[in-house]
């Protein structure tokens, strides 16, 4: 009797184990689709069909640093060297990952000229990253609240590249897609993570892992996908894209087409996409036959008058 016990414990406990990894999704391949589009394959799509989504999902690139020393005037300062410079509207994370304790959350703005940011998630209590400045165009000043000896530095700085939509590419794919605002450079790291995603049934999906690592491609093309499907777009809130906001893009579409023939041309998909109705050129259809017709009568009537 007590080996049925076990057995049906171990049964049980196999069971809840096999039901609690079950909801789990995967994400599979992450693929740039242009230089502001992103896509990524899900082992499942259960619950992330049409319906409304809420979510949270960051894109951040992993930016290259080539150096760290403190400062030998005060040692709450440690001075970082970086490989490119900041760009202005960027949000920025940097996190101390030896040496020191401590990061900070900020962001930029239209300019880069004496910039200098204040954490605001800092307490007394703890070290921490208490400020930094931007002292030349690639040299960043990191203040800390209290004495750093830590001797050798090193650090992670990671720009977020925000994301101004989700939507599927179809039902039966397991593909989502994200518009980005910012542009993805190729021949850089990136990294993928999933904070928070709902499903149209309430319940948030779990994934094995939130965040995923990827780099962009050698070459990237440069253009934005206009084929939308407004029945699976979904804003940043999770709510479908409002009717004015599509009679905009519409309108925007139309005259477009309407004053470069060039363009027309060069993409017939889109303009037939975006225009709802054919200009209306009927009026002067009808003056030129009828001028033809006359044209051509009186011509007629004057050779009959020769002959």
């Amino acid at each position: 009797m007590k080996n049925i016990y076990k057995i049906v414990s171990v049964v049980l406990g196999i069971l809840l184990f096999q039901n609690a990894f079950a909801a789990s999704i995967s994400v599979g391949s992450i693929d740039v689709v242009n230089t502001k589009t992103i896509s990524f394959s899900l082992s499942d799509k259960d619950g992330i069909a049409e319906g409304k989504l809420e979510w949270e999902i960051k894109v951040l690139q992993d930016k290259t640093l080539d150096d760290a020393e403190a400062s030998l005037d005060d040692l709450r300062v440690v001075t970082i060297s970086m490989e490119e410079n900041l760009h202005t509207n960027t949000k920025y994370s940097l996190l101390t990952l030896l040496g020191a304790e401590g990061s900070i959350d900020f962001e930029t703005g239209d300019s880069l000229e004496d910039f200098s940011a204040i954490n605001e998630d800092i307490f007394s209590d703890e070290e921490n990253i208490e400020s930094i400045a931007l002292v030349w165009e690639n040299i960043l000043e990191v203040h800390y609240n209290r004495e750093v000896v830590g001797g050798t530095y090193e650090y992670k700085l990671l720009s977020e590249l925000e994301v101004k939509s989700i939507k599927n590419i179809s039902s039966e794919d397991t593909r989502l897609q994200l518009e980005l605002t910012q542009k993805i450079e190729t021949q850089e790291d990136y990294i993928l993570m999933i904070i928070s995603l709902v499903g149209e049934d309430g319940e948030e999906i779990e994934f094995e892992n939130g965040i995923y690592d990827f780099t962009s491609p050698e070459i990237i093309e440069d253009t934005e996908e206009w084929s939308v499907d407004e029945d699976l777009l979904l804003t940043t809130s999770g709510e479908e894209l409002g009717e004015e906001s599509l009679d905009s893009w519409e309108e925007n579409t139309e005259l477009n087409a309407a004053g470069d023939d060039t363009g027309l041309m060069k993409d017939t998909g889109t303009v037939a996409l975006g225009a709802s109705s054919t200009p209306d050129t009927g009026a002067e259809t009808w003056v030129l036959i009828l001028a033809t017709l006359l044209i051509n009568t009186f011509y007629y009537f004057s050779r009959r008058k020769v002959a």
